[in-house]
């Protein structure tokens, strides 16, 4: 299914890889040893997906837009490699992290140093108006990564704190996908709000199902099951299970959240109520809400070459098994 969607843009792909590339190649053999690592395991690049197809659908596909795809593309990887040091997490994608191999130090430097590049790639080609986007977009995810350590293990959180933090630490960055998309096609303001929209509705499905996700025993994420919830992560799932749960089960649970470091067998003790009370197909209904705004705000767009792959992709959301 990804290779149908990427087919419009195939060609894209590879000059976005190119400049990419390019711009984080370095002088010095030790920071392209660590490029390399990284490199060596791109994932699937949904994000600089989003932004060629966006393009393509308002206007066409521009040599900007692959520097939007590049600037979008190097910003999430430096979020992720900052992302595993504050988890502390040794695995990204199946293998080791960049601090598992590196250090924590080189890792958090590692990021501070592609960010300068991407905004380097900006400067250098005058696109501002995509750079202010993405400063936009990489505040958000801050205030939300730092708005989600506040409640981390908190039993106050609610489903409205829950969405304001993955609007802003995963929609927002896929928002800025589809307006940077938009903005290299040189689209008018009203459907750069609209790719937007878009893009903010697939943030929100996307990350509710990685939250669906850590509970699923039958998936390999590439990260120890339920990671999350190890952390005390109260996202979608755990919430749709305390709602469905009395006030004697509901305080047991509370328990075994606030013990869950102490007590290993607390973990698969949740995830079996998550899995067995309904709390999953709560949050798949509310993932596929999501999406159905998603396709809304494309409603007005003209038809292209590019609608079926830009509704193909936000199906692929809610059917990855990763």
């Amino acid at each position: 299914m990804l290779d149908q969607i990427r087919q419009p843009v195939q060609e894209h792909l590879d000059r976005f890889n190119a400049l990419m590339r390019e711009t984080m190649a370095c002088d010095n053999t030790y920071i392209n040893a660590i490029t390399g690592h990284i490199l060596a395991q791109p994932g699937k690049q949904m994000r600089p997906l989003l932004v060629l197809l966006a393009a393509g659908a308002s206007g066409g596909v521009a040599p900007r837009t692959h520097v939007g795809a590049a600037l979008v593309e190097m910003m999430h990887i430096a979020s992720l490699v900052h992302d595993d040091v504050v988890d502390e997490a040794f695995l990204r994608r199946g293998q080791l992290s960049v601090n598992a191999l590196w250090r924590s130090r080189v890792a958090v430097l590692y990021g501070d140093f592609l960010m300068s590049r991407a905004f380097s790639l900006t400067a250098s080609h005058e696109a501002h108006d995509m750079g202010d986007e993405i400063i936009r977009a990489l505040g958000e995810l801050c205030k939300g990564e730092l708005v989600q350590q506040e409640h981390l293990g908190k039993m106050d959180m609610t489903e409205e704190v829950y969405f304001n933090i993955i609007r802003s630490k995963t929609a927002s960055l896929l928002a800025a996908c589809g307006r940077i998309g938009a903005l290299s096609a040189g689209a008018p303001a009203e459907v750069v709000q609209r790719m937007g929209q878009f893009g903010e509705c697939i943030g929100m499905a996307f990350q509710v199902k990685d939250d669906m996700l850590d509970y699923d025993p039958a998936v390999d994420t590439g990260k120890p099951a339920c990671a999350d919830l190890r952390e005390r992560k109260i996202t979608l799932p755990l919430l749709a299970l305390l709602a469905r749960s009395g006030a004697i089960q509901r305080k047991t649970i509370i328990r075994q959240v606030a013990d869950i470091r102490n007590v290993e067998r607390n973990v698969e003790r949740i995830r079996q109520q998550v899995l067995t009370s309904g709390a999953m197909e709560d949050a798949r209904r509310t993932m596929e809400e999501f999406e159905q705004k998603a396709f809304e705000a494309l409603g007005n767009c003209p038809s292209s070459p590019y609608t079926k792959p830009l509704h193909a992709y936000a199906r692929y959301i809610l059917e990855r098994e990763k």
